[in-house]
């Protein structure tokens, strides 16, 4: 079902077929559990994919970035009116400060999305829930990765136990076949004899 998940954005540094393989979301939204027989992503690759996703949500952007993001915003959309409360200036001011909340990668992904998605100048609240799209998907990485690791930790676990029991069964078992065979050559001793 993984395959059918249409992702709103991936980390960069997460190549596509791990990150679907980690979303933890099916088609519909709703958490999906790791049943028993489920195929899991390598430890090695979930780790990785957890620190690059972790990496990458971590910090802001730095001021002079997030000014060039705002900048390309309202530069690609027409001029705004020259009434009060549409002061082009003091909407860049607080496009930049909301930017450098979020993480550079995200701003820049988001900043290509925006324009795609908007005709006209969108309002911050807009661009929020389109950064907020875009670290939802790197969190739900997050989630999907720590669940899978937690897995691979219990799987491994579950084996060591098996494998414990294992040995403790060919140990009785060999205890039970000796002790048998003591009983047994005990029992020959004691029969009667026909001299």
């Amino acid at each position: 079902m993984a395959d059918q998940i249409q992702l709103p954005a991936l980390p960069a540094s997460v190549d596509r077929k791990t990150a679907q393989a980690l979303y933890p979301l099916d088609a519909f939204g709703a958490m999906q559990p790791i049943a028993i027989n489920d195929r899991l992503v390598p430890a090695d690759t979930c780790r990785q994919a957890l620190a690059a996703a972790q990496a990458e949500i971590s910090g802001g952007t730095p001021k002079e970035s997030a000014a060039r993001a705002a900048k390309r915003i309202v530069d690609q959309y027409p001029k705004m009116s020259k009434e009060p409360f549409h002061d082009e200036q003091t909407y860049k001011l607080g496009l930049v400060a909301l930017l450098m909340e979020y993480p550079g990668t995200v701003v820049q992904e988001a900043m290509r999305e925006v324009p795609r998605r908007y005709s006209w100048m969108p309002s911050q609240g807009q661009i929020v829930a389109v950064l907020d799209e875009y670290m939802a998907s790197r969190r739900m990485i997050i989630i999907g990765a720590k669940r899978q690791i937690a897995e691979h930790e219990r799987r491994e676990k579950e084996a060591a136990r098996e494998a414990e029991i294992a040995r403790d069964r060919d140990r009785v078992r060999t205890g039970f076949d000796e002790l048998m065979a003591g009983l047994k050559s005990v029992g020959k001793e004691r029969e009667p004899t026909n001299d």
